[in-house]
């Protein structure tokens, strides 16, 4: 069975290996003449395959008077992308070798005009997958053309009549909508689109339509994410620290529990409770605070059990879970919103609670409050990051968090709670509410 899957791959790649088309156009607009940026329409092709070059005022072709920098920068995100989106529409994908500053030009080619290079010994057991040509397995695409740089004029052009190469091999030619091209090669204006696309939370879809409506072409759901996420790194988060002071920490020096803060501090609608350690001269204290009010010192021998305890724990968590330029770590969290606690005012006669496991970065318990309605639909009203599952930290979430979230009347409401046979959890909510289960 291998041998015949592996004869049928060759039998493939051959056939691609004397695959050769020739793209039937290259459409780009030029400027009427040097001093005039009228658009006129030409045909890249048209000018390929000539012996040489024929450098008159009257052979060439200016480009629009914005092309006018040989800066790396200038070529990579406004000079590129007037030739990726035509070559787009002809069904390949192009790279350019680079600025000659002797000759003033760049190369344009087909990204398979160089063979793959094969990995270091010391990597040779990753596999790897790529849309270069293997030598000895492929052959190289001889597409390519020039585009020159006047340094008198400060500005692109293309000649009427050069050498370059029309000819496509070794790949087929896809639809348009195949071509993947990158981000950078759509443009500053549809980059900085996509961006403020982001920034206002649209869906992928969304911006990927939009795009395409404004500029002709679109980015991948892959690229959207990464540019989503390159947004997120440059994001400088206000944090108010558990003292009360604010600190700017960037994105990427923050730690998980920075981020959550920075998130529940810059939502109103959300009222929190946290549960902090706090190193003094290798002393621990433990600290609470929630929005709003003066932080407490809570006494860590009120937070134990047989087999951990608040204090050990914070040891063991240390940098994990600190804040930034504080000092402190956070030991738990918990937290509500405006419309949650309305339902659970509503409809307090029930309520459950469960932990469920790793469904955070940092690995940690989220405990979750539920509760039904009247139509009985179930719907949550509290949630809780916990560091563990032992029985002290259900101990602050009933005696300290809830009162704090919830009002006294609401949880003396409650007449059934059901905890999944937790005995801990249970436990600790029999001991910490008055309630008639």
């Amino acid at each position: 069975m291998d041998s015949y899957l592996s004869e049928l791959s060759h039998v493939a790649r051959y056939n691609i290996n004397d695959e050769e088309w020739t793209p039937a156009s290259i459409i780009v607009n030029v400027a009427t003449s040097l001093a005039d940026d009228t658009p006129k329409e030409i045909n890249i092709m048209d000018t390929l395959g000539f012996d040489n070059y024929r450098m008159e005022k009257s052979t060439v072709y200016w480009l629009p008077s914005m092309y006018q920098s040989c800066d790396p920068a200038h070529i990579k995100e406004v000079l590129m992308p007037y030739f990726v989106l035509p070559c787009k529409t002809a069904g390949f994908r192009i790279k350019n070798k680079g600025f000659d500053k002797r000759r003033n030009h760049i190369t344009i080619c087909c990204p398979r005009s160089r063979f793959y290079k094969q990995r270091s010994q010391k990597d040779s057991n990753k596999t790897t997958q790529t849309q270069l040509p293997v030598e000895g397995e492929g052959v190289k695409c001889p597409f390519s053309f020039n585009v020159l740089y006047s340094q008198e004029h400060r500005r692109w052009y293309l000649p009427k009549f050069q050498t370059g190469n029309k000819l496509h091999r070794g790949h087929v030619q896809l639809e348009e909508a195949q071509v993947k091209v990158l981000s950078t090669h759509l443009g500053t204006e549809a980059v900085t689109l996509a961006e403020q696309c982001l920034k206002n939370h649209l869906s992928p879809s969304v911006v990927k339509t939009l795009l395409y409506e404004r500029t002709g072409s679109s980015l991948t759901s892959k690229q959207i994410e990464s540019l989503r996420k390159s947004l997120h790194q440059g994001v400088v988060l206000s944090l108010v620290k558990p003292d009360g002071t604010i600190s700017q920490v960037p994105h990427q020096e923050a730690t998980a529990a920075d981020r959550l803060l920075a998130r529940l501090q810059s939502d109103p609608t959300k009222s929190f409770v946290v549960l902090f350690a706090s190193y003094d001269s290798g002393l621990l204290r433990i600290r609470q605070s929630h929005r709003g009010a003066t932080p407490q010192n809570i006494d860590p021998e009120s937070l134990t059990d047989e087999s951990d305890s608040a204090e050990s724990f914070a040891n063991k968590v240390r940098d994990a879970l600190s804040i930034t330029g504080s000092g402190m770590i956070l030991l738990a969290l918990a937290w509500t919103g405006e419309s949650s606690q309305r339902l659970f005012q509503m409809y307090p006669e029930f309520k459950s609670g469960d932990i469920t496991y790793k469904t955070n970065s940092e690995k940690r318990e989220l405990h979750i409050e539920s509760g039904i309605a009247a139509d009985g639909q179930s719907f949550s009203h509290t949630w809780a990051l916990f560091p563990c599952a032992s029985k002290w930290i259900f101990q602050w979430f009933y005696r300290n968090a809830m009162p704090r979230l919830h009002s006294a009347k609401t949880l003396s409401r409650v007449e059934v709670a059901a905890y999944d046979e937790d005995e801990k959890c249970y436990m600790m909510f029999q001991q910490a509410l008055v309630t008639k289960c």
